[in-house]
């Protein structure tokens, strides 16, 4: 059983590090390697929304000039020490729920669990970029589970850790301690152990937040940033006081301004967060739901719902896969699946179950096929495991009709793009492309600057001019395809396209 935990692990990293080599630096990826450069050199937090905690780990290898080992000059291969870290924590991830099956439900379930785990088209399609979507996975299950494990055998070191653990949450993603504290409520609830809650919980988001306090250096800082901009609400809310005549607000608004205090970096991104998540535009509550749905592997659901059966043994389980899925259906959180990624450790574990239930021979080679089907649909999907939807989502090549953003198209297809010209040998290159990595290096040079993150920027065509004597091509990535409008357009409409590269590149 060694061998072949070794074996499935291995065979994870490999398909992570190969999907690593094969796509350009997405979106996110470009800002969160300076912002972790700037945090390691000069200790200088400007990210307003998200916590620094990945970014500081992603960030390691540039700072002691690891990228520069790499024989290649495309920005995304220079990465990859950085995007190592990032699969090493999703192999962590894998393990973990490996160990979990194991421990609960016994070696059978546990096999299950980690061929489910590890070939997990969702986490293989973030687990190598520089984000903090799968480390908030990793260590939110993780916290989740100590706890478990401490509601069983209550330990002075128990709670230290998972403290800890919880600390390392609240430092990669805000929504973190708001998971983890409705999660255990109920469970607390359920269990009839409320009063354990509030004894214990105090000693944990002290712990934690330590932690967190940790990864800004123990610095003091202001809760709300000086900047004269007339439509901040800290600006608002000063005009507000002094037309009503009501001082308190204004002394709590200056005294933020102008005090700093400890954490009140992280205390000013939960801020920026929340007045972020009023302000943005809804979403339809079904809008997550139904994209987990579609980017959920069916094998994947079949054996999820053969679990439930077992559902009394199981509602430790349910529990946080529930309130995560509501949460993030009823709040104001845009329908993209990398958010939904710590909801899955807990659907394999209940879908791991399903091994419990095997009997007779047709139920053995039902579970065979299940699990072929899912191994294969996955290893088909490399090396863009991003763009994976499962059958309900349609052919591959028109999945751009249900995804955008980071569902489908995150700015990843670079090296697609680059090979694809090469074999149509264009005069022309018209593309507008969603991402901020430098397509110059792929061998793709224009004359408009690549690298803007302005929405005109990001919309822009850019001219690369070729010395063949091929057609012109126009290509659009899939999220400017949306974003920027362009599939109103009569010249850019669904019929018009000629190609999809890369899955997310559309050709015209």
């Amino acid at each position: 059983m060694k061998l072949l935990v070794v074996f499935i692990l291995t065979a994870h990293a490999l398909l992570s590090v190969g999907s690593a080599w094969r796509e350009s630096l997405t979106y996110d990826e470009v800002y969160n390697i300076e912002e972790g450069k700037t945090i390691l050199t000069s200790r200088d937090y400007k990210d307003p929304y998200i916590p620094p905690l990945s970014k500081i780990l992603t960030g390691v290898p540039y700072v002691l000039g690891l990228d520069s080992l790499v024989p290649s000059s495309l920005p995304s291969r220079q990465a990859l020490p950085s995007r190592a870290v990032t699969i090493f924590m999703s192999v962590i991830l894998v393990y973990s729920i490996y160990r979990v099956a194991l421990t609960w439900f016994g070696e059978k379930a546990a096999g299950i669990a980690l061929i489910l785990a590890a070939f997990e088209p969702n986490l293989l399609g973030h687990n190598h970029y520089l984000t903090s979507d799968v480390p908030f996975a990793l260590f939110f299950f993780a916290s989740y589970i100590l706890y478990v494990a401490l509601l069983r055998h209550p330990s002075l070191r128990g709670g230290v850790i998972t403290g800890g653990v919880l600390g390392l949450a609240m430092a990669t993603k805000i929504p973190a301690l708001g998971y983890f504290l409705t999660s255990t409520g109920v469970l607390l609830i359920y269990k009839k152990l409320v009063s354990f809650h509030w004894q214990r919980m105090i000693v944990l988001v002290g712990i934690s937040l330590i932690i967190v306090w940790a990864t800004y250096g123990f610095r003091w800082d202001v809760i709300i940033a000086q900047r004269e901009d007339s439509l901040r609400v800290s600006q608002q809310l000063l005009r507000f006081a002094q037309e009503r005549h009501l001082p308190f607000i204004s002394d709590i608004v200056i005294f933020l301004r102008t005090k700093p205090v400890p954490l009140g970096g992280y205390m000013a991104i939960v801020k920026n967060s929340l007045i972020r998540g009023v302000s943005r535009d809804r979403h339809i509550w079904y809008s997550m739901p139904a994209t987990i749905l579609l980017k959920t592997p069916i094998p994947l659901l079949t054996l999820f719902f053969i679990g439930l059966l077992k559902r009394r043994r199981l509602v430790r389980l349910e529990i946080p896969m529930i309130v995560l899925f509501v949460l993030m259906s009823v709040t104001n959180l845009m329908p993209l699946i990398r958010y939904a990624l710590p909801i899955y450790p807990f659907v394999i574990l209940i879908a791991s179950t399903g091994a419990l239930f095997i009997k007779t021979r047709f139920q053995k080679i039902l579970l065979i096929v299940l699990l072929g089907w899912y191994v294969l649909g996955t290893i088909i999907q490399f090396p863009h495991f991003i763009s994976y939807g499962n059958e309900f989502a349609g052919p591959r090549e028109r999945r751009y009709e249900r995804f955008t953003d980071s569902n489908i198209d995150w700015g990843q297809s670079l090296i697609d793009l680059a090979s694809y010209v090469n074999n149509e040998h264009p005069t022309l290159l018209r593309l507008s492309y969603f991402g901020r990595d430098d397509a110059a290096l792929y061998g793709l040079p224009s004359t408009v600057p690549w690298g803007g993150y302005t929405f005109n920027d990001i919309c822009a065509f850019h001219p690369v001019i070729f010395a063949d004597l091929g057609p012109q091509i126009t290509a659009i990535s899939i999220s400017n395809w949306y974003g920027c409008g362009y599939n109103t357009l009569e010249r850019f409409r669904a019929s018009r396209i000629k190609d999809v590269v890369g899955d997310s590149i559309l050709i015209f």
